[in-house]
């Protein structure tokens, strides 16, 4: 069994990427921010969606291909990397078309698609008779840090409106997702940090 702070980190790393994730998707970028850039509500719905559906294609890909590179630690740092690299050219992207919009979405359902491998790692750093037990604890926090990060843009909206920033504006946009970039960043160095807990007696 694999120590105990590869599960750690783990569950934080990703913590925080499906945590940004639910914030994109459910709460801010989907709607809200697409409407700052001057996409028509039909667009930002469609954006929203493709955040799912890149998660849900990620899916399919992500944990196939740590299986055959035998490593949950790089198909992870990949998918963040991926996921920052979207969220920045969403945010700060001059003049970005409807279609750059979407396709960045897609990009980063499917880097978080890497957040999969969470309930991997668990399974990897305990015994056997508890990889439901590891499952759940994982599930669990994924959800109560989702919980309180998918509040986060709608506060800082709050308070950059009272800062004087203009509303409906890309700069308003911008610093509502600073939490979210923070967090993708916060998960890209624990994902570096983090210890390979790919089982090596398995077979290709």
């Amino acid at each position: 069994m694999k120590s105990p702070k590869s599960l750690t980190y783990g569950w934080r790393q990703h913590s925080v990427r499906f945590a940004s994730a639910l914030c994109l998707a459910w709460e801010w970028y989907g709607v809200p921010s697409c409407w700052q850039r001057g996409f028509d509500a039909a667009t930002a719905n469609w954006s929203a969606s493709l955040l799912w559906l890149g998660l849900a294609a990620g899916c399919v890909v992500v944990p196939k291909w740590s299986d055959t590179v035998k490593s949950r630690k790089v198909p992870i740092i990949a998918c963040t990397i991926v996921q920052a690299a979207a969220l920045a050219l969403l945010l700060y992207l001059p003049n970005l078309g409807v279609i750059v919009a979407m396709l960045l979405c897609f990009a980063f359902g499917a880097g978080n698609a890497a957040h999969m491998l969470a309930f991997s790692t668990a399974a990897d750093t305990v015994a056997p008779n508890r990889i439901g037990t590891s499952a759940a604890i994982v599930n669990g926090i994924m959800f109560i840090v989702g919980g309180i990060m998918i509040s986060r843009p709608g506060v800082r909206i709050g308070f950059g409106l009272e800062a004087g920033i203009e509303p409906k504006t890309l700069e308003l946009a911008q610093y509502a997702a600073w939490p979210l970039m923070l967090a993708i960043v916060v998960a890209l160095a624990i994902a570096f940090v983090m210890r390979e807990t790919y089982p090596r007696n398995v077979a290709r």
